[in-house]
């Protein structure tokens, strides 16, 4: 995210490996995670002392947003495992059952996390500046801004592949939103058909306003722009992707009266509704230090988002809160990412397995891609 002069989880961890080798070299190495405040019920499953179904069943996993540990093993004295696996929480929980020691499922939490592969998506590089992908559910569209030849200041470009793992084509100007003055921070819903950009317009509330365009499928015609006023101030305002479903937007905002960037949540009854008035998240509000480019995972419990002092570099965090309901804990630097050069927009697929951020790594901001591994 950049504006004016700067123009240019579901899923849960603590940390992300990205080798020793400089911007391009993670050589696969593996992260103890820590013991981090990020499961919350776990959960024996059946209704045996020891925490299996009857002999010959699973144990079900615990209902804990990420999974908790997995169901214990069958019934009897010894805790032999069932016949078959616990099933886990509501997102990873892990196999129960079929374990003779009868030891918990091995979901839940995991031990490690590999980060491999991570390269800049060269098909889309320029000698300008590439910043703030997002890409839709399918990994197939991908849309980001640049102030490449051709640009008016900066502009909401767009780019397909034919599969998930393929090469973008050529990246194309979205002329149903540019200006001719910076347009940044382009947020593609999942399914393609919402587009949110921070853009100045006469006729906004005042500095950079949050607009959308829309479309009935995939190929349709773009609508017009349109004021996304429930989420705008008279300060600049920045949009991201809604998690938790597709109703929270992580926005960012500079209508705290520190002049510094912050994150905020919007929430919507419905993943097509209307805002919600953007509340602040203030645990994560720090003296001289911005918050922005939140990516909120589907269960609405991981944040990832970019920090910096005031017109320095950014690194990227991450902080979990164990419901919906409740506060972030202290932020987590992701330290491996970090030693790439000023990291920022993080966005991760929803299958938890491809990270796509922004770094300057090669000496311009570009984007790059990487293989998430959970174990």
């Amino acid at each position: 995210m950049r504006i004016g002069s700067r123009a240019s989880a579901l899923f849960w961890c603590t940390a992300l490996c990205l080798g020793g080798q400089g911007a391009l070299g993670c050589q696969n190495q593996l992260l103890t995670l820590g013991e981090l405040p990020i499961e919350t019920e776990g959960g024996s499953g059946g209704d045996s002392a020891s925490g299996g179904g009857p002999a010959g069943t699973s144990g079900r996993g615990g209902v804990g947003a990420v999974g908790g540990g997995g169901g214990l093993g069958g019934l009897s004295e010894a805790g032999a495992g069932g016949a078959t696996s616990g099933q886990g929480g509501s997102n990873a929980g892990g196999q129960g059952g079929a374990d003779t020691a009868g030891a918990s499922g091995a979901g839940g939490t995991p031990n490690t996390i590999r980060i491999i592969d991570v390269s800049p998506i060269a098909e889309l590089a320029t000698d300008s500046t590439e910043e703030n992908p997002t890409l839709t559910a399918d990994l197939l569209h991908i849309y980001f801004s640049s102030n490449r030849e051709g640009s008016a200041g900066a502009d909401v470009y767009t780019a397909s592949r034919s599969s998930a793992t393929g090469t973008f084509g050529e990246a194309t100007r979205l002329d149903q939103i540019n200006t001719d003055r910076n347009e940044t921070s382009p947020a593609i819903s999942l399914d393609g058909l919402t587009l949110w950009v921070s853009q100045e317009r006469e006729e906004g509330l005042g500095a950079n306003d949050i607009w959308s365009i829309t479309r009935s499928g995939v190929g349709a015609s773009w609508s017009n722009p349109v004021n996304v006023t429930e989420l705008n101030s008279s300060a600049d305002d920045i949009p991201r992707p809604p998690g938790f479903g597709s109703r929270v937007m992580p926005l960012a905002s500079r209508r705290n009266q520190d002049g510094l960037f912050h994150t905020y949540l919007a929430e919507r009854a419905l993943p097509n509704g209307s805002f919600s008035a953007p509340a602040l998240i203030t645990e994560l509000v720090f003296d001289g230090r911005s918050t922005v480019d939140g990516f909120l995972s589907a269960d609405g419990l991981t944040l990832f988002y970019a920090s910096s002092e005031e017109d320095d570099q950014s690194d990227l965090y991450l902080a979990i809160r164990p419901s919906p309901d409740q506060p972030f804990g202290e932020p987590i630097p992701l330290v491996d990412v970090n030693s790439l050069t000023d990291v920022r927009d993080p966005w991760l697929s929803p299958d938890g397995t491809t990270l796509y951020f922004t770094s300057n790594g090669d000496g311009d901001l570009d984007l790059f891609t990487a293989q998430v591994i959970w174990e």
